[in-house]
């Protein structure tokens, strides 16, 4: 039986989020456009595939958002800079170059790189959330390692599940 996790609820309303502001984004180009710049040359520019990129991305930015304060949650700074160091350098990078020499728009191809990353890095972070985090958040069963073992800051216990207030143990004295 599947256990309930508390983060589903996020994710889902953060691509719901993402998916609502792709498509106000899309619907409202041309006054946002206007709202943010004047310069015609990059109106022009955001008259091309750059807006239907941009207005793509927002559901994967919105998961990235919610997986970034997961892995935060869960203190996983040294894996938040290893993917990324690894994302830079094996997606970003080669992605940059591809994009560049596929578009004349420099743009474009900052933009479309910058897609690949934040593709990579909710793969990265759903691979750490959901297959190293997320059996141990399922129905308590952290909390009842945690007290098993004695131990009370496993990192992964009061994160998603409520953690219950703990009995007081009796004090036992040895006689003997």
């Amino acid at each position: 039986v599947p256990h309930y996790n508390a983060s589903w609820p996020s994710l889902t309303l953060r691509l719901a989020t993402g998916g609502v502001a792709a498509c106000l984004m899309a619907a409202l180009h041309d006054p946002l456009v206007a709202a943010f710049t004047r310069d015609s040359e990059t109106r022009a520019m955001l008259h091309t595939p750059l807006w239907t990129l941009l207005c793509a991305l927002q559901p994967v930015n919105a998961l990235v958002f919610v997986y970034d304060g997961l892995i935060y949650a869960v203190r996983a700074f040294g894996f938040l800079r290893n993917a990324l160091l690894l994302g830079v350098c094996c997606t970003f990078a080669p992605a940059l170059a591809l994009a560049k020499s596929l578009s004349p728009s420099s743009l474009l191809a900052i933009w479309a790189a910058k897609a690949a990353l934040n593709c990579w890095r909710c793969g990265s972070a759903l691979l750490l959330i959901h297959v190293r985090h997320w059996p141990h958040w399922g129905g308590g069963r952290a909390q009842a390692s945690a007290q098993a073992s004695g131990s009370h800051a496993t990192g992964t216990g009061p994160l998603l599940a409520p953690q219950q207030p703990q009995q007081p143990q009796e004090e036992r004295r040895s006689y003997g």
